[in-house]
């Protein structure tokens, strides 16, 4: 893999809760009634929760392996967790070395936080800067990162133009360093957060677990988050849902019901997650260009995408890009498809789809 045009010696890019939820639909039986032979793991991870059906495992794989390898993905790139990798290095003042290979028996936790800025860095330029994962002191300031969560009663503009001095991508640089890179802030000020893509790259990297070990038929979900592969235990192309974008719509209240073949589905929204201060909303989805709440149509954006760490990052990108820039993007992108649902001008809302969803 490369980082800035570094090539390291790691894992390849293989690809934490979004909003809006994809909730999965699927029989536990086959069409005979007899009992499937899938088996389920369900837990919690990133703050959220996780779930996993395939076929065909074999036995060296369980629950606590899995569990143990998203714990690590959380000491890795978690900014809820003090002395996680990326934590650490949001409190440094000039950057630090991340390890490039592994050590002994040490977990080698760097390698989740290098594939994630690596993709990161990617989406970034091809989002022309939509996509940004500095953006964290912004978050925390309009009160929807990992301190207090709450709304601002006045907003100090000169502040915001203050933090957009330390927000970008480009404040940050990688140079090589013995057997590890160093990552370097151009700003003490400036953070990473990756809770923006995450949990797809954690999706991905299960996926890869699950197929080392012999499955050719899963789903993995965390957090909404969702990539297929092969077929359900009804014998049919796995079913997702797509949440109606009402905050007071149930969870199992589905806009669309799409069928996954061997692909990715995220979604994100801001119609759950917002502050709203004398009458004005402020959603979640920071636009890196202005500091403040990205304010357009766009209720929610549903990608598909082969991998789900891209689905997870274009969502997030999409939903602050708004509906006409976000659907020439993605149109433009292979293998990637989107379901945007916009507020509407004669009813709730409407959706517009990709020319491939």
């Amino acid at each position: 893999m490369r980082i800035f045009g570094i090539r390291m010696n790691t894992m390849k890019p293989i690809l934490p809760f979004l909003i809006l939820l994809s909730f999965l639909l699927f029989s536990c039986e086959s069409s005979d009634n007899k009992p499937a032979s899938y088996v389920s793991f369900n837990g919690q991870t990133m703050g959220t929760t996780y779930t996993i059906k395939a076929k065909g495992l074999d036995k060296d794989l369980n629950k606590a392996i899995i569990d143990k390898v998203l714990i690590e993905v959380n000491q890795s790139v978690s900014t809820y967790i003090e002395d996680s990798e990326i934590s650490l290095f949001n409190q440094s003042d000039k950057g630090m070395a991340f390890p490039t290979t592994p050590k002994g028996d040490t977990p080698f936790l760097s390698k989740h936080l290098l594939t994630n800025l690596e993709a990161s860095f990617q989406v970034y330029q091809n989002t022309s800067g939509y996509f940004d994962p500095t953006c964290m002191p912004l978050v925390n300031y309009w009160g929807f990162g990992y301190e207090a969560k709450k709304a601002i009663t006045q907003v100090d503009s000169q502040k915001i133009t203050e933090m957009l001095g330390y927000v970008g991508l480009e404040q940050i640089t990688a140079t090589p360093f013995k057997d590890s890179l160093f990552i370097a802030k151009k700003d003490p000020k400036s953070q990473l957060d990756f809770s923006a893509i995450a949990k797809g790259y954690a999706v991905d990297l299960i996926h890869e677990m699950l197929l080392e070990h012999g499955s050719r038929n899963h789903m993995i979900e965390i957090g909404g988050e969702t990539r297929c592969y092969g077929k359900s235990p009804s014998g049919d192309y796995w079913k997702i849902g797509i949440n109606t974008p009402d905050p007071y719509a149930a969870l199992s209240d589905f806009e669309e019901i799409v069928s996954l073949k061997n692909k990715s589905l995220a979604s994100s929204g801001n119609y759950r997650n917002f502050h709203e201060v004398d009458g004005v909303r402020y959603g979640h989805e920071i636009d890196p260009k202005t500091g403040y709440p990205s304010e357009n149509t766009l209720l929610s954006v549903s990608i598909i995408a082969n991998d789900c760490m891209s689905a997870d990052a274009y969502a997030t990108a999409c939903m602050v890009m708004g509906l006409e820039k976000a659907k020439t993007l993605v149109e433009a992108t292979d293998g990637m498809e989107a379901l945007f649902i916009i507020g509407g001008k004669t009813q709730l809302y409407e959706l517009v789809k990709t020319s491939g969803f």
